[in-house]
């Protein structure tokens, strides 16, 4: 895991990198979107490490980020756990699509891309309800690495929400935040927010989503499914 400190809001906000494969991904754009659910649209991913004792290394150095805010606020925060799966501990990064007006610079209120909002929902939302904007915060990098024959080296270009599928390997920046919590003044939530994701590998990956499960293995690999039934084959 690699940590930077960058810019953000005019403020200094520190961001890691984390590097693992695609679990889940929910970057489709938000068909019909209402004022009242505007604070619950967000693009989400989850990330797995296949147990790699460097994944779940950052994983716990992420415990320990949350563990300092708490010490900080000195209030009950809630930590969402970093489930279990047969494919070793997993994180869950998300950013909101839409930000309350009061809790953003107005100077970082960006206008909504098209490719983030092609339906035009969440603008109808802004348009109807001024509270809600869409900024920087909201905003989610993508790209992906290119082999680049000139320089004889890997480079990123930009890329498209589309251009990503379960099983890839990728790289995600992200960012911590403490959120109140609604229901209790006295409680805060901690947040993993997305800011960015790579593209690194797309290869070769095995995808089975048969009796309603979703099998991920490194590029490459073949599961356990596919070796039975091609041992059955030759036989």
């Amino acid at each position: 895991m690699k940590v930077a400190v960058e810019a953000l809001d005019n403020d200094m906000e520190l961001q890691v990198e984390i590097t693992g494969a695609l679990l889940v991904k929910a970057f489709d754009p938000i068909k019909t979107a209402t004022v009242d659910k505007a604070r619950s649209y967000r693009r989400s991913l989850v990330l797995v490490g296949f147990d790699h004792s460097v994944f779940n290394q950052a994983l716990s150095n992420m415990m320990k980020v949350a563990a300092f805010f708490q010490r900080t606020v000195g209030c009950s925060v809630q930590i969402p756990p970093f489930t279990s799966t047969k494919f070793g501990p997993c994180i869950e990064l998300s950013c909101r699509y839409l930000s309350h007006v009061n809790d953003v610079d107005p100077e970082d209120i960006m206008e909504i891309e098209d490719d983030v909002d092609p339906n035009g929902s969440l603008r109808a939302v802004c348009s109807s309800d001024p509270h809600w904007v869409y900024a920087q915060e909201n905003h989610v990098t993508f790209a992906k690495a290119v082999y680049d024959s000139a320089v004889q080296r890997r480079r990123y270009k930009t890329a498209q929400a589309s251009d990503f599928q379960t099983g890839d390997i990728v790289t995600c920046k992200m960012s911590f935040a403490l959120a109140p919590m609604r229901d209790d003044g006295n409680r805060h939530k901690f947040l993993c927010l997305l800011r960015a994701v790579a593209l690194e590998d797309n290869g070769p990956s095995n995808v089975n989503r048969s009796y309603g499960e979703t099998e991920v293995s490194r590029p490459g690999a073949t599961t356990q499914h596919q070796q039975t039934t091609e041992g059955q084959h030759h036989t």
